[in-house]
């Protein structure tokens, strides 16, 4: 009886994998980022609390370029439509501590909303992430650019949400979500390859 419900387990926290976080073999990434935003917020391992929300792409563009672009915070609407509006409150932008407000359209069932992000970890034209625990919800956000040995770069988006209330709203935004992590990069890389 035991060695069933052992198994029933296992399955379900396999799916739970795979409805969360959608496996592309063309796309994987050689930093595991949702395994870094998880540890940021304390979590061993994704339960049926997380949601993790992943995008990767590899592109024929410097990885210094892409932090370039990226890195204009003020910008981001024009390139990710999630992204409403973006501004520092600190006046050292991209620095360990440094805070900003990012107005989210985050679409139904919670419209938009303004999130005071905290950076807790910078590596200047590599990496950037944030994190908050605010109203029951963990949540960590990360943005890589890899260089890869030609030379061309691996972007990477990925955040981690976790809490109760996200095991409510999965069902309802995780694909609308997840299809905007997609977006998100795609955007930014177009922005960068047609500036050039």
């Amino acid at each position: 009886m035991l060695a069933v419900f052992a198994c029933a387990a296992s399955l379900a926290y396999a799916l739970l994998v795979l409805t969360t976080r959608p496996v592309r073999p063309t796309e994987l990434v050689s930093v595991n980022t949702a395994e870094i935003a998880l540890t940021s917020l304390g979590i061993p391992y994704p339960t049926w609390q997380t949601m993790i929300l992943t995008a990767s792409r590899d592109v024929s563009v410097p990885a210094t370029d892409m932090w370039i672009a990226w890195s204009s915070l003020e910008d981001w609407p024009a390139w990710n439509m999630r992204v409403v509006s973006a501004r520092w409150l600190s006046e050292t932008p991209w620095a360990q501590g440094s805070q900003f407000v990012e107005e989210l359209d985050l679409g139904f069932p919670l419209g938009e909303q303004d999130w005071v992000e905290t950076v807790i970890q910078v590596n200047p034209g590599v990496s950037a992430e944030w994190c908050r625990d605010a109203n029951g919800i963990k949540s960590c956000h990360i943005w890589m650019f890899e260089t890869l040995p030609d030379g061309s770069a691996r972007v990477t988006n990925t955040e981690v949400l976790h809490g109760a209330s996200v095991a409510a709203l999965k069902p309802l935004v995780g694909a609308r979500w997840q299809r905007q992590f997609d977006e998100a990069v795609d955007g930014l890389v177009a922005r960068v390859i047609t500036s050039r």
